[in-house]
């Protein structure tokens, strides 16, 4: 019912006509109270629907400026570097590894500049046997340096020859991926160097530089 309406004509006895209007009066009091409240709930919703959009539309903006956050920091390059070195070895036949070290890819990386580089030296007091030797670095799954020959020279009683390996590579790489570089020397009599030396040694550095 509106609150505006005009009730039918009371048909009270006279005693009870002020009891008639004030329950009409009572009546429309309630009508107003639900009329009010109802549009005060439709604005509400109004006020409410604005305010959920603009919330929505901030939240998709956060994701988006977090997106964009978390690319600019993968894009950041971050660098790692690794020691290894060993001395007083001797050498099989084939391919020796006489010193390694590694490095853990980092979370968000997917592509690296490796770097290998080193020197050393192996020591034999043959004198009976060749002495030359090969040598390179190797990163398993990344790549690996051409063989090179190492030259060598008469020391104080002894062979000395000088190893210098260095070799780089740009390579897709995952997180949690392990990185290791091989310092690797070939000889080509191995009994030449059979026995340990202690004036032989190996060092090895391993860097790489990481992007998302």
């Amino acid at each position: 019912m509106n609150p505006k309406d005009v009730f039918p004509r009371r048909n009270l006895p006279g005693e009870a006509e002020v009891w008639g209007r004030a329950i009409e009066e009572a009546i429309r009091e309630l009508e107003y109270g639900v009329q009010g409240q109802s549009t005060n709930l439709q604005s509400d919703n109004r006020a409410n629907a604005s305010n959920f959009q603009e919330l929505a539309r901030q939240v998709s903006q956060l994701r988006q400026n977090q997106t964009r956050l978390d690319a600019a920091i993968r894009a950041v390059p971050k660098s790692q570097q690794s020691l290894g070195s060993a001395a007083n070895f001797s050498l099989g036949g084939g391919w020796n590894t006489v010193v390694s070290t590694s490095i853990t890819v980092p979370d968000g990386a997917n592509y690296a500049r490796i770097a290998a580089y080193g020197s050393g030296q192996v020591v034999s007091t043959t004198t009976t046997q060749n002495v030359e030797t090969q040598y390179r670095v190797v990163v398993p799954g990344i790549g690996e340096q051409p063989a090179a020959p190492g030259p060598w020279a008469v020391g104080y009683g002894d062979f000395r020859t000088i190893l210098l390996p260095s070799y780089a590579w740009n390579a897709p790489v995952t997180p949690g991926q392990v990185l290791t570089a091989q310092f690797q020397v070939l000889p080509t009599d191995a009994g030449a160097y059979s026995s340990p030396n202690g004036n032989s040694y190996a060092i090895i550095t391993l860097r790489a530089t990481f992007t998302g």
